[in-house]
């Protein structure tokens, strides 16, 4: 909304080519050992994400990764988010940061939210300095990648890139890509979250847009100065 100060965007159909895992090129590969707590994941889906039958946990894949992002920025006064819906049912969620990281920090970053990824233990809720999302959904990154056929995140910085492929719940490799371009801010650092809902889990993976720009308006309402974009491309 024009002169308000939250907003949420529809902007439009995405013209980026496919997501296309054939094109990455992989530079070092290594199985997780521990899926503890990917497997209790699975086991209890709808403990740790919400209801399975009704779509609640599908599109909480979604608002807790927006969740992650936001609470991400600490105390930063204003943070664009981007959604992106895909039309083979994968999704990409990516946020603006507020400081620029050299490439020892966003090492860093990339092995803590590889953690994060496989161990409930080490998610955004339990970073003291993470700052609270009013209305979020926290359904941490674990849950998101133990529910997920794949998931691939990045960190990036400048023209610094950190980008890390989970399979099946294992982080499996390192891999050297471009950033997708629907994802780009210009002139920021930031972090990057593309994953296929598994249907092994889910009835449905087709995700509401109505639904989930509903939500995102809730939450955006609630954090000044959160802006979030919606983009349908399917």
């Amino acid at each position: 909304m024009r002169g308000s100060r939250t907003e949420i965007a529809d902007v439009g159909k995405s013209t980026v080519a496919d997501y296309n895992l054939s094109v990455l090129y992989v530079v070092y590969r290594r199985r997780s050992e521990n899926l503890d707590d990917i497997a209790n994941v699975r086991k209890r889906p709808g403990m740790y994400a919400g209801s399975i039958p009704d779509g609640t946990a599908l599109h909480n894949l979604v608002l807790g990764t927006v969740t992650f992002a936001m609470a991400r920025t600490r105390s930063h006064p204003s943070f664009d988010t981007k959604v992106v819906l895909h039309n083979d049912s994968s999704v990409t969620v990516c946020f603006a940061g507020p400081e620029e990281w050299d490439e020892a920090n966003l090492a860093a970053l990339s092995d803590a939210r590889r953690r994060a990824a496989t161990s409930i233990a080490d998610g955004i809720r339990h970073e003291p300095d993470a700052v609270d999302v009013e209305g979020g959904i926290w359904c941490d990154l674990c849950v998101v990648n133990a529910l997920s056929d794949w998931m691939c995140d990045q960190v990036w910085s400048g023209e610094l890139v950190q980008t890390q492929m989970f399979r099946d719940g294992a982080f499996e490799a390192t891999i050297r890509t471009p950033l997708f371009p629907e994802v780009i801010f210009e002139g920021h650092s930031g972090l990057s979250t593309t994953f296929l809902p598994s249907d092994k889990i889910f009835p449905s993976i087709t995700f509401d847009a109505g639904r989930l720009r509903a939500s995102l308006s809730n939450i955006c309402a609630q954090n000044v100065g959160a802006r979030v974009g919606l983009v349908d491309g399917r």
